[in-house]
């Protein structure tokens, strides 16, 4: 992501003081245990499913969205695309890109959904199936293909687990 685009990012959320759909931010992105890697795949589902090209800003700092200063946690995009391999369907990849800006630490996490809808393939704490998540204005949360109207392009249960119910 560019600089200035960030910067713009940035300026919008202080002004609002509120994320919107395709914009979510974060104080820190914490990838340690696997309760913060579920997290993290379940909030990049919400995020390709928007339909429109998201980002995920890290160094922001909640409800006033100023700067952290430093970031705690250093990733390269290959170690987000390992946590994310197998657990979307269909796949999901995403851009990461860290940035300093006036003395100030931050991180993007850009995620691109070609093909929505997308499910969390496996719901890492529990090792059963999930719901799709999608973005209610600053929030991701769980709905079913049913509920939300979404086309499961044929995707049923029996293609993974030999049952013929539809994912919802």
């Amino acid at each position: 992501m560019e600089e200035n685009k960030l910067r713009e990012i940035i300026r919008r959320l202080q002004a609002a003081r509120q994320e919107w759909k395709p914009v979510d931010a974060k104080r820190e992105l914490i990838l340690q245990e696997i309760g913060d890697k579920a997290e993290f795949v379940k909030d990049i589902v919400a995020m390709a499913n928007n339909r429109e090209a998201s980002c995920l800003v890290i160094g922001l700092n909640d409800g006033t969205f100023s700067p952290v200063g430093r970031l705690n946690h250093h990733y390269e995009k290959n170690d987000l695309n390992q946590i994310l391999e197998g657990k979307i369907d269909p796949p999901v990849v995403v851009d990461y890109e860290e940035l300093t800006i006036d003395g100030n630490e931050y991180a993007v996490v850009e995620v691109f959904g070609h093909n929505p809808p997308y499910i969390v393939a496996r719901d890492l704490i529990h090792n059963k199936r999930d719901r799709k998540r999608v973005r209610k204005g600053s929030a991701a949360c769980g709905e079913s293909a049913r509920f939300l109207g979404i086309p499961t392009h044929g995707r049923t249960a029996a293609n993974q687990s030999g049952r013929s119910e539809t994912w919802s």
